[in-house]
């Protein structure tokens, strides 16, 4: 489950993950908007973009690995779309986790 993060300010969408499934590694992070491109960054590449920053649109996780953005170029403020995150499992067996109706502040 996900939940909006206190930390809604400028051109960041911040968030938390709630419970995420056991036996399961989170692998990919994914805008969906309503209208326009789709952003996808694997977890290596928001780390990445977390401690160095990077070019938006692009999701980043905090250096605690707690706290999830997603950045983005004041051209996308007000877009409406959907956060969807993918779990996986050794085996290859996957989850997804979606968060609908976000608008973009």
């Amino acid at each position: 489950m996900m939940d909006n993060a206190p930390g809604r300010t400028g051109n960041l969408f911040t968030f938390t993950i709630q419970n995420p499934p056991t036996g399961y590694r989170l692998v990919e992070l994914e805008w969906l908007p309503s209208q326009g491109s789709t952003v996808v960054n694997t977890v290596p590449q928001a780390i990445t973009n977390g401690s160095s920053g990077g070019i938006p649109p692009e999701f980043s996780i905090s250096p605690d690995g707690r706290t999830y953005s997603f950045v983005y170029p004041s051209s996308l403020h007000g877009q409406t779309g959907s956060v969807r995150v993918i779990y996986q499992e050794t085996s290859g067996a996957a989850m997804i986790g979606n968060l609908s109706g976000v608008r973009l502040p």
